[in-house]
């Protein structure tokens, strides 16, 4: 993209929530699982300036019933340490064996591997925290572009 000299003498502020409004698409629906409050809310508010349609989730149990209800949901994006009774790579599991296509991004500040015998969660994008917004957009568009591709 090359930008026009207005573009280009914007302050950085101004620049950076034009290029969050070339990311989203309101019709793609990101459920977001963090136990850490206000990391999720500031979360939450960048996608909702990149576009997207957020709804969110303290713990995996009350992700599992927004799952579990008939609210559309395009793209899990999880913590995968969580207090409660299970952490992301169990709700993915989860979100995988529902009937509709959900995409899956699990964020950690740790260095985590799937269950061993759980091979199907090793190919799990995982994001880094902390992590750059640039660096959470562009994984989310990744992730959605192959959600999106047709089943073989």
């Amino acid at each position: 993209m090359i930008a026009t000299t207005a573009e280009a003498q914007a302050p950085p502020r101004e620049r950076f929530l034009r290029q969050m409004h070339d990311h989203g698409d309101k019709s793609v629906t990101i459920l977001l699982v963090d136990d850490n409050g206000p990391l999720r809310d500031v979360t939450a508010r960048l996608l909702g300036m990149a576009g997207y349609h957020v709804v969110t989730a303290a713990s995996a149990d009350e992700a599992i019933r927004i799952l579990e209800s008939e609210a559309p949901v395009d793209l899990l994006l999880s913590d995968v340490i969580m207090p409660g009774t299970m952490d992301g790579y169990g709700l993915a599991r989860c979100a995988a064996v529902s009937s509709r296509r959900i995409g899956v991004l699990l964020v950690s500040a740790f260095a985590h591997t799937p269950p061993a015998h759980d091979a199907g969660l090793a190919n799990l994008p995982l994001l880094r925290k902390p992590y750059r917004a640039r660096e959470l957009l562009s994984a989310i568009e990744t992730v959605l572009a192959t959600v999106q591709q047709p089943a073989p």
